[in-house]
């Protein structure tokens, strides 16, 4: 019996890990389930004074379940920034371009928080376009420099700039 009370505390804590592991496995089946889901983005994306309001009035819920997941659901969205692959959604900040899935993820991000644009990919971004969060140019760019800018964001999402800047605004609240 004293084997097993010797070993207790390691055992407690590979099925703590065991238990975690699986949950985390299971969101990122649950997020993946709702992120190919989404089929239009919402309006708050686009200004009021864009031409074509009408096709992104409906709020899309697998949109909302995952902004609902906060900041828990970037590192997911993260893994999707340099997905390609074309969606069905016309991208209201592109010409009405086919979306990409890692545009979409960008989409999703910049809902949950924003993302200072300068701090992350090192370019001055001068002329906004018809998006709220998105200059002019941006997708035209995010398109040759996909790998690039997903890098940056996730060194800046990770680090003390980040939390720093959160805590800045927090106060600014």
């Amino acid at each position: 019996m004293k084997e097993f009370t010797k070993y207790q505390p390691i055992l407690f804590l590979l099925l703590f890990l065991l238990i975690a592991v699986q949950t985390i496995a299971q969101r990122t089946i649950i997020l993946d389930g709702e992120f190919y889901k989404i089929k239009s983005v919402p309006i708050n994306r686009v200004n009021r004074d864009s031409h074509n309001l009408s096709v992104y009035k409906q709020m899309d819920s697998s949109y909302n379940n995952i902004l609902k997941l906060g900041t828990s659901a970037i590192p997911f969205l993260i893994s999707k920034m340099r997905d390609t692959s074309l969606t069905n959604i016309s991208n209201p900040c592109d010409n009405d371009q086919l979306m990409r899935y890692g545009d979409l993820a960008w989409f999703i991000i910049t809902d949950i928080e924003d993302i200072p644009l300068f701090t992350v990919t090192k370019n001055q971004w001068c002329v906004w376009g018809i998006c709220d969060h998105f200059p002019l140019g941006f997708f035209v760019s995010l398109n040759f420099y996909r790998d690039k800018f997903s890098k940056q964001y996730e060194a800046y999402f990770y680090s003390r700039e980040r939390k720093k800047i959160l805590k800045q605004r927090e106060r600014l609240k």
